[in-house]
């Protein structure tokens, strides 16, 4: 059972590296350990808890707020068995809970103070936790997330904010990084980041980069960069959680028009199941309700499909 236990998590171990590095996160910190400051409060068994381990530490200077820095505490837990095998609500509860109490100590550690030193021009540092709750199988939809809405956290929990990642939301991020790259031909794919209102300053504003913001991790449309090194092309892809709707499509075209700004050439949305044969008829519809011009005329629309699970071979 130790030698099962040890291949499982080295399996997890793999899987979550390469997603990190695959969004950017490649950098970060790993197998770090503060001292726990609240020993009874935090406690896992009848003994007091003397320390917390972090998975993965990653700082960064957001691109979306000017001025703010967000060290990324990220929990991996992974198993083989499906979601559904064990209450996952009770399990949920009991990871989410567990890395709350990792930032509750995280806040005000060695181990943040020497972080802060990396990255300067901040005036204020968010802590935010990463749960990547995945597993080996293959079968399901594996969208834990939509059996989650009942769960009763304890007020008493102490945090800034948590993001939960799942085998479908790791899946479409993973879908829609590949399928970008695929299609790239010759391209750089970076991730785009869309104008917050927060992230005026001409001195540090960005567009695009490799990073991908915490805010995006778990989002169900993801924005993409493709830009020609040869010349001025440059794409916009806008890929979605979502199945294929004439509504879903509606919006996904209105977001587009809104994010292009007449800075690409060509837009592409993806789907997870768009199927030309069926649905071609409907992106025609949809177009219609658009003025005529180099926005709908630059429009495509297109399927992305592989697995995650794959990224530790």
């Amino acid at each position: 059972m130790g030698e099962w236990s040890k291949k499982v998590g080295e399996a997890g171990e793999g899987i979550a590296s390469e997603f990190l590095r695959m969004i950017g996160w490649g950098a970060a910190q790993h197998g770090v350990e503060l001292p726990c400051v609240r020993s009874e409060a935090h406690k896992v068994s009848d003994s007091g808890r003397r320390t917390h381990g972090i998975d993965y530490l990653f700082p960064y200077r957001s691109p979306l707020v000017d001025g703010i820095g967000q060290n990324l505490v990220v929990s991996v837990k992974f198993s083989v068995e499906p979601y559904h095998k064990k209450n996952p609500r009770k399990v949920f509860f009991e990871h989410f809970t567990d890395l709350a109490h990792t930032l509750e100590c995280f806040k005000n550690s060695e181990a943040r103070r020497e972080l802060s030193k990396t990255v300067p021009g901040v005036s204020r540092t968010q802590d935010i936790g990463v749960l990547l709750w995945i597993n080996n199988d293959k079968q399901g939809n594996g969208d834990v997330i939509g059996l989650l809405h009942k769960v009763n956290l304890p007020e008493t929990l102490i945090y800034e904010a948590i993001y939960v990642v799942d085998n479908k939301r790791a899946q479409f991020v993973f879908d829609s990084v590949n399928f970008a790259r695929h299609i790239a031909n010759g391209c750089d794919v970076t991730f785009f980041y869309a104008d917050t209102g927060k992230n005026v300053n001409p001195l540090s504003k960005v567009n695009h980069g490799l990073l991908l913001p915490v805010e995006y991790v778990n989002s169900s449309v993801l924005a993409l960069r493709l830009a020609d090194k040869a010349s001025p092309k440059r794409v916009l892809l806008l890929s979605t959680l979502e199945t294929f709707s004439e509504d879903g499509l509606k919006r996904l075209l209105g977001l587009a028009q809104s994010l292009s700004q007449d800075w690409c050439s060509k837009v592409i949305l993806a789907f997870p199941d768009y199927d030309p044969l069926n649905h071609s008829n409907v992106v025609q519809t949809a177009k219609a309700c658009f003025p005529s011009g180099n926005f709908v005329d630059g429009i495509e629309v297109d399927c992305y499909d592989e697995d995650f699970r794959t990224l530790r071979h």
